[in-house]
């Protein structure tokens, strides 16, 4: 019986930290926490710019209402004047910082800047709100609900949730024993631990979003990779040539930019399979393709392997003459495996490779698949081992 009331008090406590924090998911849902937490610093940055001009805007009407029409109501103009000042010009400061840093990765930056003006602006209610209550000491003032709405709007890191908290709180109290009110304390503390409960319930949702949709974004990533590559060589596969072919080919064409395709296929592969076995002749299929993958660069990042011990390549940016060189790289990267054909004899692997490059007369992608296929079976007819391009062959 005890250790059931133990266990039903424990979770009673674990239901209650579930339902206000959601951290512990990380471990659970095996997601990296550092992922998500920059992925919501980004966003919450991105909120706090459009809160920034909202700020902007109205701390500026604020502050021409205090300098025009009430300056000779207020005793003590600076108590608004300040925080106004202040606000403006970081508000201004703060959109012109986080545009640059929006694209870059400093992760700290922008946790910094986001504290930063979460803390102008609960420092900037603290003063209007003293302003309001010496003008009037039984006031509960416009700037007091605003002061405590700032928690609604939570930051990313728990731990500057609690600074900016304990800053409220202890600013309220601060002030309301400056302005000497008669007002009662409780009905402020009340509120602002109703909206500490509401933020923090807030922030756990906010946590268990992102970490579901970066599980989402890493599954469709995982998806992503079956789906274009292929399963024996890691090669990316016919479909993603096709779709890479299909989506650049009229901006290919349109800029008139160098692009080239290299298709190479492995000479009489028929005898790996005959004279070894079918698995070696895989084993074969993947050496060709991570020897020729180390070859990929900028200009030619991915190797393809479009059906059988045919691979192809993708060449943008380059001239003929790069292009050329490129391929008698290639050629010669099979070569120096001196992979066996054929059981004690020095009978080598070698590839036949056919290089084709994009001009006017091509008008799609299938028609430039074609192209580079004709140049390859030229290269076979004149003696395997070579590269075929505009039906000259070298080696």
């Amino acid at each position: 019986m005890d250790l059931k009331k133990k266990q039903q008090k424990t979770y009673f406590f674990s239901s209650i930290y579930r339902f206000l924090f959601s951290d512990y998911l990380f471990k659970k849902e095996q997601v990296n926490k550092k992922h998500v937490y920059h992925i919501m610093q980004g966003e919450e940055l991105k909120t706090c710019i459009f809160a920034s001009i909202i700020v902007f805007f109205v701390e500026l009407v604020f502050l021409i209402q205090d300098l025009v029409v009430t300056r000779q109501t207020f005793d003590k103009l600076y108590l608004y004047l300040i925080p106004e000042f202040t606000l403006i010009i970081y508000s201004i400061f703060f959109v012109s910082v986080a545009k640059f840093i929006i694209p870059t990765k400093k992760y700290k930056l922008k946790r910094a800047l986001c504290f930063l003006f979460y803390l102008f602006v609960v420092m900037s209610a603290m003063f209007s709100v003293l302003g309001n209550l010496l003008e009037d000491p039984n006031s509960f003032s416009f700037s007091v609900l605003f002061l405590m709405i700032i928690v609604i709007a939570p930051s990313t890191f728990f731990l500057d949730n609690i600074i900016l908290f304990i800053l409220e709180l202890s600013g309220i109290t601060t002030v309301l024993l400056i302005s000497n009110t008669t007002t009662s304390f409780y009905p402020y503390y009340l509120f602002v631990g109703l909206f500490i409960v509401f933020s923090l319930y807030y922030r756990s949702n906010l946590v268990k979003s992102y970490i579901y949709r970066v599980k989402e974004q890493d599954l469709h990533e995982v998806i992503k990779i079956q789906t274009y590559t292929d399963t024996l060589t890691c090669a990316l596969n016919r479909r993603a040539l096709e779709e890479i072919l299909s989506d650049n080919f009229d901006d290919w064409k349109k800029s008139k930019e160098d692009v080239a395709l290299i298709m190479f296929d492995i000479d009489n592969f028929k005898e790996y399979n005959d004279n070894f076995s079918h698995l070696t002749g895989d084993e074969v299929l993947k050496l060709v393709a991570s020897t020729s993958s180390q070859l990929c660069n900028s200009n030619m990042p991915n190797i393809f392997r479009y059906g059988g011990d045919e691979f192809l390549m993708v060449v943008v940016g380059c001239d003929r003459l790069d292009v050329l060189t490129k391929s008698i790289d290639l050629l010669r990267s099979a070569a120096k495996l001196k992979i066996n054909r054929v059981r004690n004899q020095e009978l080598y692997m070698t590839i036949s490779v056919g290089v084709c490059m994009l001009n006017n007369k091509i008008d799609s992608p299938s028609e430039f698949i074609s192209s580079v296929d004709e140049e390859l079976y030229y290269a076979k007819n004149n003696g395997k081992a070579c590269v075929a391009f505009e039906k000259k062959i070298y080696r």
